[in-house]
């Protein structure tokens, strides 16, 4: 009973633990429901709170990388240059307005004082950015009240922010009609220092605005040839009243006695000419006669019925330049040589004698021309240019000869005809080696530091011209003095045809020596520079 008491007792025990844990199951269950959707709103609480965090995160970080983009222009190179430095950079900038256009950086004042701070700060505070100023006049343009209003607008405010400084001017008025903006330039006429014009026409039909203006500091007037002009003369006239003029460019127009009488007094002040040369030989020298300080003198011209004028002329020009046109018949003389031939230049130092234009054959320029002239000047001659101009190498070589001062040589030859850049030429050049051409125990052009030659033959010796340049090379001042020649210090070569880049490779090592080496040459893909 006892045994049977106790299996009863287990039983019930059993049973009533099976009940509690039954109860207790079931309340978990019960309770672990509620914990989780407790928990799940809890973590979706959670989540938004740390969305919407991250969100504010994320944009403030964007927007401090922006800031930071920003921040980093204060770190730009061009910050840390000083005021003055880049106020030059920005002067060199500006050396043209172009009031007319709308492109951006033509009126470059204005693209400039729009960029930053600063930069506008500078340009305001800098006349000279808004003294250069380039006009066209047009009163044919659509909506032509608007244009002019605004073009005015714009001359108005580089006036005023030029302040007092000289102008450099650039006008084309393509209208008899006194543009309103013209008329505020004409104003400032005292101002005026140089001046391009390229109106309409050069007759007297010309604006009455720009007629007789005090130009007193005017120092450069240059007349453009445009598709308006008609070949008429420029109205010479309206300078009668600018004492101070020094360069005159009449390149498009001719020299003739009116325009003589008109610059009676201010030939005397010219250092620098250009014009286009006329069959009037001695009328032009005649005009040389009225220029004692004549400097420079650039000539173009294209007539070949030209005769020597005697007694020879001599002037002190240093500088003379002559582009001719056209090959002259057998039976003429060409502009060039006449002017050659006419004139004794004693001091002069520098020479440019160019054979310019489509022609069909090419222009032979005698070597006693050249001979007499300088055996006649005996000038301390230092820079020589000669392009598309058919010699000999012989009378190349008999040409520098003469020319014991010569720094800088500069040759072009002929598209059409016998080339004088040869290898006898090259070899001429040699310090210590001699060659058929050149028999002197001295070598040839000693004081020689910058050479260029460009060749049209397809045929060219590389192996005597690195060799040769090679002799050249003598930074050993004892070495340069023995040996009685200077040290080249530049050296240009352009080439055509096919090239072997390797044959010019140990110029390379002069080149990173402290010589100027380029060697180029047009290839199938345009120009390639192979030192």
């Amino acid at each position: 009973m006892d045994i049977a008491d106790y299996d009863s007792e287990i039983k019930r025990a059993k049973l009533a633990y099976d009940t509690e844990t039954s109860r207790t199951h079931a309340e978990y269950k019960m309770n672990a429901a509620v914990l989780r959707v407790r928990y799940e709103a809890e973590v979706g609480r959670a989540q938004t709170a740390h969305s919407a965090k991250m969100h504010r995160i994320r944009l403030r970080c964007q927007g401090l990388k922006k800031y930071t983009e920003k921040l980093t222009t204060l770190l730009s190179p061009i910050r840390r240059i000083p005021s003055e430095i880049l106020l030059r950079i920005l002067v060199h900038y500006c050396d043209q307005n172009d009031l007319t256009s709308y492109e951006p950086g033509d009126a470059s004042a204005l693209t400039i004082s729009a960029v930053c701070t600063r930069w506008r700060q500078l340009a305001i505070s800098q006349p000279t950015l808004w003294a250069n100023l380039k006009v066209k006049f047009d009163d044919q343009c659509e909506d032509e009240e608007k244009t002019q209003a605004l073009l005015v607008s714009r001359v108005e405010l580089h006036l005023a922010r030029s302040q007092n400084h000289p102008l450099t001017l650039s006008l084309f008025p393509l209208s008899s009609k006194n543009h309103p903006a013209l008329i505020l330039v004409a104003r400032e006429s005292r101002r005026w220092r140089q001046l391009s014009y390229g109106g309409d026409d050069f007759g007297s039909n010309w604006n009455s605005c720009l007629q007789s203006l005090p130009l007193p500091m005017l120092e450069a007037v240059r007349f453009e040839e445009t598709e308006y002009c008609d070949g008429q003369s420029p109205p010479i006239e309206a300078f009668s009243q600018a004492p101070n003029i020094k360069e005159l460019n009449l390149r498009c127009i001719s020299i003739d006695q009116h325009v003589t009488a008109t610059f009676d007094s201010a030939w005397e002040m010219l250092t620098d000419l250009s014009y286009h040369f006329t069959e009037d030989l001695e009328g032009f020298l005649s005009i040389l006669d009225c220029c004692p300080k004549l400097r420079r003198l650039t000539l173009e011209g294209e007539n070949s019925d030209l005769i020597p004028v005697h007694p020879i002329r001599s002037h002190p020009i240093a500088s003379l330049k002559i582009l001719n046109l056209v090959s002259p018949p057998n039976d003429h003389d060409s502009m060039l040589e006449c002017i050659l031939t006419s004139l004794l230049l004693p001091d002069l130092t520098e020479l440019i004698l160019l054979h310019i234009g489509d022609v069909e054959e090419p222009f032979l320029m005698p070597y006693r021309i050249q001979e007499d002239f300088f055996q006649r000047s005996r000038c301390p001659l230092s820079t020589l240019t000669l392009g598309q101009i058919c010699m000999t190498d012989t009378d190349m070589i008999a040409l520098l000869a003469h020319l014991p001062c010569l720094r800088e040589l500069n040759c072009e030859d002929p598209d059409d005809g016998d080339s004088f850049i040869t290898r006898s030429f090259i070899r001429s050049f040699h310090t210590w080696e001699r060659d058929s051409l050149h028999h002197s125990i001295e070598p040839l052009v000693p004081k020689l530091r910058s050479l260029t030659l460009k060749a049209h033959r397809e045929e060219f010796d590389a192996p005597t011209f690195v060799e040769t340049i090679t002799s050249r090379w003598l930074p050993d001042e004892a070495s340069a003095l023995q040996l009685g020649a200077s040290c080249l210090r530049s050296v240009e070569l352009h080439l055509e045809g096919v090239v072997d880049a390797d044959a010019y490779e140990p110029l390379k090592r002069f080149d990173r020596a402290g010589m100027r080496v380029v060697v180029k040459w047009q290839g199938s893909h345009g120009l390639v520079n192979l030192v």
